[in-house]
């Protein structure tokens, strides 16, 4: 599918992007739902100054499960062995949404793995209920239904048209999709049709949503746990028209973090990186500049 895409072995095969120079490494991490794919806007403006590896995370992409979990602490143990084995780090790592919970997690726990930290809307917990928008509950609730969660989720996934599902996916996403281009649409709906093929695709999504929320559910703790032991310079960067993770969300980790570096996007969504991606790009190439 796209030809920069490499397979690894880490119990079991994993897929990749690998772009740029050979120069310091960034390595990006995607979201729920998404692939490495979710950075190919960006990725020649950044890969002109870093090596960019964008993995597939367990599940996700063209990665299967083969015999492995999509929860969260799966996923940190996986990118904590690509980061030592593939990209020998330290690295600059970035990550969106859930991406951006695991990048956490991983600089929290292996201080020695993270250079610096990039944090794209990350999933952070919910600071008030009316910071939620009806549109998330709806998308992302029903999952976590007990036996019909998993059911209307893979119903969704395999009668709905790929066409359809990425628009759906962008509407939600963005606060203009209007601003992705035709390529990045045909590359998502081609992504789609191939995981309509993988049998342990809805089961992927229902375990991470799942471990997810579960993590996020008490922001104390959170606190606690994961953001005060980030030791790693730290650019966090928002749209103030998410209606995944809310912006509410976002200052109150920046007022938990004063130290870290937070920049508001205006009139963008929950995919900065790909909506806004010169601007996203500019912004984190001269904060690591700076830095």
């Amino acid at each position: 599918m796209n030809r920069t895409t490499s397979v690894i072995d880490l119990g079991g095969p994993v897929h990749y992007a690998n772009h740029g120079v050979d120069g310091p490494t960034m390595v990006l991490l995607h979201g729920l739902g998404g692939s490495h794919l979710n950075w190919e806007s960006a990725t020649p403006h950044l890969a002109k100054h870093y090596r960019v590896l964008a993995p597939d995370l367990l599940g996700f992409g063209l990665t299967p499960l083969a015999g492995r979990r999509a929860d969260l602490r799966s996923q940190r143990s996986l990118v904590v062995r690509f980061i030592t084995e593939v990209a020998q780090g330290p690295v600059v790592l970035g990550g969106n949404s859930m991406g951006g919970l695991i990048a956490m997690m991983t600089a929290s726990r292996h201080p020695e793995l993270v250079d610096k930290l990039v944090l794209v809307n990350p999933a952070l917990p919910i600071v008030s209920s009316g910071s939620i928008s009806r549109t998330t509950l709806e998308r992302l609730g029903v999952p976590l239904v007990p036996l019909i969660g998993p059911v209307a989720v893979k119903r969704y996934y395999q009668d709905t048209e790929p066409e359809r599902q990425v628009e759906d996916t962008l509407n939600l996403l963005c606060f203009d999709p209007s601003r992705v281009p035709p390529y990045a649409r045909a590359r998502a709906v081609e992504m789609v049709r191939l995981r309509q093929e993988m049998e342990w695709a809805t089961e992927a999504f229902t375990q991470a949503i799942r471990s997810s929320t579960t993590a996020l559910l008490r922001r104390g703790r959170f606190a606690a746990r994961v953001l005060h032991r980030i030791t790693a310079p730290t650019l966090l960067i928002h749209g103030n028209a998410d209606v995944i993770v809310a912006p509410a969300s976002a200052a109150w980790a920046a007022a938990q973090r004063p130290d870290w570096t937070f920049r508001m996007f205006d009139g963008v969504g929950h995919i900065p990186m790909i909506e806004v991606p010169e601007t996203f790009s500019e912004t984190v190439l001269t904060w690591l500049e700076d830095t």
